[in-house]
């Protein structure tokens, strides 16, 4: 009853106490104001913890019992100043977004406001508990919210994911490392923690240089950062060696988040990736971090975000069901299922925290007023006994979502219930545990999708986990998902003005899987193998992805972020969600498209098909671009059966005539694809040769019968296997006149594919099937006779 009344109730209230009140502009006189919040300004969660810290003076102790609310002190941002005055994070919300300096400007001339993020009509920062009252009276402003801190998806190095990923030949393969390209991180803090710091980093090689990485913001390091952001920039480094890196904390404040990501796409980062969830972020809506995600995205930057570490932990019902039972204290009871109001949950010790939300819209007209509680039933009587409750006044603050978090001793079952106060029964409500182990619901589970907020966003690429020892790289083919890895499909009913969509859209979230379990310095410290700091959860298989993506993105950086993410799932290893009684064959909402395949990714954006390879038996280009002049020797080896490499060569004027060449190793195939392309120069008079040789360099001798097409801005030799031998070294010349002066690049290609009337060919470029050793026979005979046939010529 303290907190009823009305926002002008209170204003006379004050106004009697103080003889009136006189307007300073923005901010009104409130020294004899009585120390009262508003409740249809100060959120619940302010409210309570003024009662414990405020009004009581310190925490209050937790009554006994197996199960116990954490209190608000606890759950909440808080923190001292130098000078003992306790500080609140909190977001605060302005009439319009024009308001918001406004706002600023005037709290700062009530007390110190340390600014922590900004979006649109919103903002948030450390704002002095004695000064709530005060602050609530500024006229532009609408809500004052507390932040509830953010969850992190955790769970001389050489991670291990780099080759579950395959990432590791790419680079000796094609050469690629990211470099050109920078990667923005965002997590709780970089460089905050004792011990292992970032300058031990540098020393081992485990990041660049300081003049490599770019940290935009930090985390105040008394507000108990862990460093996870410099852990996640270790794997991207792992991946992807020749990146510039980028930090900017996403701890402060959703306003803060967001405000962050615009901030490294104008630092000019290619890729950018989190592992931070606001528990409040909406679920059935893109809520502002979303929406940032969006905005970059359609800048042209793809953007990875853990999926989240809570499995299936989540229950949902398409709406409210009233069991008949009505308490003026609690109200309406819903009905789980069979008459009963109580779900029983089995926890183990420690804590847990539960998000409950429904199909109304934030920060727009709620219809609907939900509570849930926490009760724990007695030994011996069968009495319940209520241990933690969320009751937010959800119409007031147009804020639809309830939380807890609870402290456990001990494994308990406890009983869930939830309630209708005030409104229509909604039409969808969902709620998620998160914390401590995997709870398992003894009635009516749903085991339902806990992937939220911005990591379902239109333009986000979700990444789940699965250990880098179970992927076919270490033996696991199909790879095994986490079994925390979270399991996506989370509807959305409306858009991000609150505008209820015609139908709900549900979007395949995650889109991939990317390894966890992988080595860095200083973070993890779960002991696998007798090796410590080893990073699990889907934090650590974000960064693993948008290091892939930087590689192809050196590679192509004309790709869209829709076309990675396509790219890395049309070329992913399928995966099975274990929890359905088939193979998932192709996408589904625990491992989305399966399991990054960097090289399959690579080698597919070069036109070479992979079908026919295999994790022990790889086909693999090389790609080893370089830079010379006059005559040139270089090497292009093209090991596979299907290959793509190329060699920069320069030609330039001169007395005599000039000449370039390229050594390659012919691909299984037997077949090759020979361009010169030019970047410039006369190419009018330029031939193409090409040389075999039996005895090494220094025997090279030419296929001078071979013709060649002169384009514009291209030669080109079809090369088939009645004259390539399958793993033989031939060389490749151009020609050049005296006084010309081209630059231009080699392409070899080599193909599998055989045209219909080749198909009876006598000697595939593999030997599979029926009659093996017959087959290889006469292929040794055909290849010999061709041997000798060109000595003979």
């Amino acid at each position: 009853s303290k907190y009823k009344g009305t926002n002008e109730q209170l204003r006379q209230a004050n106004q009697a106490w103080s003889g009136g009140l006189v307007d300073m502009g923005e901010v009104k006189d409130l020294s004899k104001t009585f120390a009262v919040l508003d409740t249809a300004i100060v959120d619940d969660f302010l409210l309570h913890l003024w009662d414990e810290i405020k009004e009581q003076g310190t925490v209050p102790v937790v009554e006994e019992g197996d199960v116990s609310q954490e209190p608000m002190s606890k759950f909440l941002k808080i923190k001292d100043d130098t000078i003992g005055n306790k500080l609140v994070q909190v977001s605060i919300f302005t009439t319009t977004e024009d308001d918001v300096d406004k706002a600023i400007a005037a709290i700062q001339a009530i007390t110190t406001f340390k600014q922590t993020g900004k979006f649109k009509n919103r903002f948030s920062g450390w704002l002095a508990l004695d000064s709530i009252h005060q602050v609530q009276h500024i006229s532009s402003i609408d809500k004052i919210r507390a932040v509830v801190p953010p969850f992190r998806f955790t769970g001389s190095v050489d991670g291990g994911g780099d080759e579950a990923m395959q990432a590791d030949r790419v680079r000796d393969t094609f050469g690629l490392t990211g470099k050109g390209k920078k990667v923005g991180v965002l997590s709780d803090s970089f460089n905050c923690t004792t011990g292992t710091g970032l300058s031990d980093d540098q020393e081992s090689g485990d990041l660049p240089s300081s003049d490599e990485i770019d940290i935009l913001q930090d985390l105040n390091c008394t507000e108990g950062g862990i460093d996870e952001g410099r852990a996640m920039m270790q794997l991207v480094y792992d991946v992807a060696p020749e990146v510039t890196l980028a930090f900017h904390t996403a701890s402060e404040s959703q306003e803060g988040f967001a405000e962050g990501i615009l901030e490294l796409a104008e630092a000019g980062c290619d890729v950018i990736v989190d592992d931070i969830l606001f528990f409040f972020e909406p679920m059935f809506q893109d809520g502002i971090v979303a929406q940032a995600v969006d905005e970059v995205v359609a800048q042209g930057i793809p953007y990875f975000s853990s999926a989240g570490n809570s499995g299936s932990s989540s229950w949902e019902a398409a709406g409210f069901v009233d069991s008949g039972l009505e308490s003026s204290l609690y109200g309406q009871f819903h009905d789980f299922g069979d008459g009963s109001i109580f779900q029983r949950v089995n926890l183990i010790a420690g804590s847990h925290i539960f998000i409950l939300q429904w199909d109304q819209p934030f920060y727009s007209e709620v219809e609907n007023d939900l509570d849930i509680f926490i009760f724990e039933k007695q030994r011996v009587l069968n009495r319940f006994t209520l241990r933690a409750q969320s009751t937010v006044n959800n119409p007031a603050f147009r804020f639809p979502a309830e939380g807890l978090a609870i402290s456990l001793e001990s494994p308990t079952v406890v009983y869930v219930a939830i309630t209708l106060k005030s409104g229509p029964p909604p039409g969808f409500m969902k709620y998620i545990i998160m914390g401590s182990g995997t709870p398992v619901f003894v009635d009516f589970a749903t085991n339902s999708s806990t992937s939220y907020a911005h990591m379902n966003a239109g333009g986000a690429c979700g990444v789940g986990a699965a250990n880098y020892l179970r992927t076919p790289r270490f033996g696991d083919d199909p790879p095994v998902i986490e079994s925390f890895s979270a399991l996506g499909g989370t509807p959305i009913f409306f858009d991000a003005n609150g505008t209820r969509l015609e139908s709900p859209v549900v979007r395949q979230q995650p889109k991939v899987v990317a390894p966890d379990g992988t080595l860095n310095t200083f973070f993890g410290g779960i002991e696998i193998l007798g090796t410590e700091n080893r990073f699990f959860g889907t934090s650590a298989a974000a960064p693993h992805a948008a290091a892939v993506a930087a590689l192809i993105l050196e590679l192509n950086s004309s790709l869209l972020p829709i076309e990675i993410y396509d790219l890395l799932q049309y070329t992913a290893v399928d995966m099975d969600d274990p929890s359905t009684e088939e193979f998932d064959v192709g996408f589904d909402f625990r491992t989305g498209y399966g399991l990054i395949d960097a090289n399959a990714a690579v080698s597919f954006l070069l036109g070479i098909p992979t079908a026919n390879c295999s994790f022990d038996d790889p086909c693999y280009a090389v790609k080893v671009p370089v830079s010379t002049t006059g005559m040139v020797n270089s090497t292009i080896s093209t090991r596979a059966c299907n290959a793509e490499s190329s060699e920069q060569v320069n030609f330039t004027s001169g007395i005599v005539q000039e000449s370039a060449w390229a050594t390659f190793e012919a691909p299984l195939s037997g077949c090759a694809l020979i361009q010169f392309d030019y970047e410039s120069g006369d190419a009018s008079a330029v031939e193409m040769v090409l040389f075999g040789s039996e005895n090494g360099d220094c025997d090279a001798y030419p296929f001078t019968e071979l013709e060649y097409s002169t384009g514009t801005d291209v030669i080109t030799m079809n090369v088939t296997n009645e004259t390539l031998v399958a793993n033989e070294t031939y060389y490749i010349m151009i020609n050049g006149p005296f006084g010309s002066n081209i630059k231009g690049n080699f392409n070899i290609i080599g193909s599998c594919k055989v045209e219909e009337e080749e198909e009876e060919e006598e000697c595939p470029a593999r030997i599979r099937g029926g009659d093996f050793f017959g087959r290889t026979i006469r292929c040794l005979v055909i290849r010999v006779t061709r041997v000798f046939e060109r000595l003979v010529s």
